[in-house]
């Protein structure tokens, strides 16, 4: 999906390496303080986190493929050819889009139990964050604050949130249990 859809050469590689190189580390940093947290040690690392990002990628690079030759009509209501209704209409549907995005990455952080084992939620999640992060990095170093960038970054932000919030209970209910 990423070679069907994304069309800057430099953004891929950047991303690429990150996710081979700096999310296996981010990941495993992750993990190993959540088992920890939980009082419990770990011993299988995959390589879902890479994964993970290359997910968030290919969710990123599809909504950009949509939206990216109308990209300053969201900026700017006077570039909109139709009603002002219209407008706002496509401005909350590219912020529903992106807010799927995250919300796949906390569905994708959850920890299921598969064949005896459980899932590296957390994994999961830093991985596919990670590369939010550094896809909105590059998005806002070329073009600096965009309806575009301001709605990822807000997502980003609640998504974060969430699954914090998602790892506070499931901690407490560990240790309870």
């Amino acid at each position: 999906m990423i070679f069907a859809f994304e069309h800057d050469r430099r953004r891929f590689r950047i991303l690429a390496c990150w996710s081979f190189l700096a999310v296996p580390i981010i990941s495993s940093v992750l993990t190993f303080a959540l088992w920890g947290i939980f009082g419990r040690g770990t011993t299988g690392q995959g390589f879902s986190a890479v994964i993970g990002a290359f997910l968030a990628y290919a969710m990123f690079a599809f909504v950009l493929w949509a939206v990216e030759d109308r990209m300053a009509v969201f900026d700017d209501p006077s570039l909109f050819p139709g009603s002002p209704a219209r407008f706002h209409i496509l401005r909350i549907l590219l912020a529903i889009a992106l807010a799927l995005i995250v919300v796949m990455g906390v569905v994708s952080g959850t920890f299921t139990e598969e064949g005896g084992a459980v899932s590296n939620g957390i994994a999961h999640f830093g991985g596919f964050i990670t590369a939010l992060l550094l896809l909105l990095f590059l998005s806002l170093k070329k073009e600096g604050w965009t309806y575009f960038n301001t709605i990822l970054g807000t997502s980003i932000l609640v998504g974060i949130a969430w699954y914090v919030y998602y790892l506070f209970i499931l901690v407490r209910f560990v240790r309870s249990a």
